[in-house]
């Protein structure tokens, strides 16, 4: 399953472009939880991505709107089910405020 994983969406192919960008190399390995699943911790590096002291410098200094820049990209790859997040977080929900009853409790 892994590998297809990264076969078809980090790696596809010699001339492919996956769904983080470009990847230059990879590592990554499967960890078994608690509860017997299997989960991939792993890294990506990406080609013509500026080193981690070039980025730097740039984002203080905003060279060329990077940090607008590194916002559209973040937006296009990090996703999240925000309709869930909406209902977890509502006051109506009644789990956010039993969680944040029990907070409150047990610091005291």
């Amino acid at each position: 399953m892994i590998q297809a994983i990264i076969d078809c969406l980090i790696c596809p192919g010699k001339d492919g472009v996956g769904i983080l960008g470009d990847v230059e190399a990879y590592y990554g390995t499967v960890e078994e939880q608690g509860r017997g699943s299997l989960h991939l911790h792993a890294l990506l590096w990406l080609r013509k991505v500026p080193s981690p002291k070039a980025l730097r410098e740039a984002l203080m200094e905003n060279r060329d709107n990077i940090r607008a820049r590194l916002c559209r990209y973040l937006d296009m790859i990090v996703k999240e089910d925000l309709e869930y997040d909406d209902w977890f977080r509502s006051p109506n929900s009644g789990l956010s405020s039993s969680i944040h009853h029990e907070a409150a409790t047990s610091n005291s």
